[in-house]
């Protein structure tokens, strides 16, 4: 019967595989957490597709990238030490589970097939979150690893996660002051348009009003109000009303 492998089609299907999801967690919003600037996607790719080779009854993974033969023992140590300052949740995975399911069934594979690959994958949840502690417990163990050194490890998780969330609430005050300046130079903006349509508006309305008659042509003002009812008619010297 064809295994994992073979069903799936082989090393560039797995390949694609595991490379559409990673680039998919880098994108989401809760996921992208764990990929940072300096962070080698492409060596992580290449990692997990040949662990998951080896896995699923491709190639063996390589003795020089874990150090010897992948069996469930080892491959649970390595899963372990790999995710152990990484900080993965429950929630954390199941949302890479359906990343998983996404993407096989964009790439048409079986639901039967699909299902497999699920139940594979949740049996690599245990080292990988270790809710309950029990892999770090036994590698702290088996390393002769002191309380005081646990203590120290877990400060300096702690003063990491603190900075992050210090980066995150900075980035958050950037863009509520961007997103205020933006509404300000918008408002500012109308306003302006406003004073200069009601400037053109005034510039307008003046320029339709009828001329204003000038005094000083036409008929002589005079304080005699007479003087403007029989104009007088220029002779030598005097002049007489014409009637």
């Amino acid at each position: 019967m064809a295994n994992l492998y073979e069903r799936l089609g082989g090393q560039e299907p797995l390949y694609k595989l595991v490379e559409t999801v990673y680039d998919l967690m880098k994108r989401d919003a809760k996921l992208g957490k764990f990929f940072k600037a300096e962070f080698d996607v492409t060596k992580l790719t290449l990692r997990t597709a040949q662990f998951l080779e080896d896995r699923w009854g491709g190639p063996a993974f390589p003795g020089a990238i874990c150090g010897s033969p992948l069996d469930d023992t080892n491959a649970v140590s390595l899963l372990f030490q790999a995710h152990a300052r990484v900080g993965v949740t429950n929630a954390d995975y199941t949302l890479m589970i359906q990343l998983y399911e996404k993407t096989l069934k964009k790439m048409g594979v079986g639901n039967a097939l699909i299902q497999q690959i699920i139940d594979d994958l949740e049996c690599l949840r245990d080292p990988i979150v270790d809710e309950k502690r029990k892999h770090r417990d036994k590698w702290m163990k088996s390393f002769q690893i002191s309380a005081a050194d646990e203590a120290a490890w877990q400060k300096e998780a702690e003063a990491m996660r603190k900075k992050e969330q210090e980066r995150k609430e900075r980035l958050e005050n950037f863009r509520r002051e961007k997103k205020k300046r933006e509404q300000q130079e918008k408002q500012a903006q109308k306003e302006l348009q406003k004073r200069q349509e009601a400037k053109q508006g005034m510039q307008e309305t003046t320029q339709k009003l009828p001329a204003v008659p000038d005094d000083t042509e036409g008929t002589l003002q005079t304080a005699d109000p007479l003087a403007n009812i029989f104009p007088v008619v220029a002779t030598a010297g005097r002049g007489q009303p014409v009637i």
